[in-house]
């Protein structure tokens, strides 16, 4: 897995082997952004594309994996009841700002 890190922010996950869902979209087209939550004491994933996509784990590989298993299932909710699939992003980036 690709990791791409942004200081004091988080990191972007990418790459990897991805399960093509019908419609030919691959769950790895979808980055994972992860976090430090200091309020839960836990890294936490969201998946920016898919709105309220998000998982948590102990470590950043925990909230991950937890994420790519939270995107697979959104992904197939959707498709399972016709719901248009977002597009993934055409590139990965992202502006971020200095922690407090």
């Amino acid at each position: 897995m690709e990791s791409q890190t942004v200081p004091s922010v988080g990191r972007f996950l990418s790459g990897g082997r991805g399960r093509t869902l019908d419609g030919g979209l691959a769950v790895k087209q979808y980055p994972i952004l992860v976090i430090w939550s200091y309020e839960d004491e836990e890294y936490v994933s969201v998946v920016p594309d898919l709105r309220g996509c998000s998982a948590s784990g102990a470590t950043v590989a925990v909230a991950a994996k937890e994420a790519n298993t939270a995107k697979r299932l959104w992904l197939e909710v959707a498709r399972d009841e016709g719901y248009p699939l977002p597009a993934p992003p055409a590139r990965l980036s992202l502006c971020a700002a200095a922690a407090p």
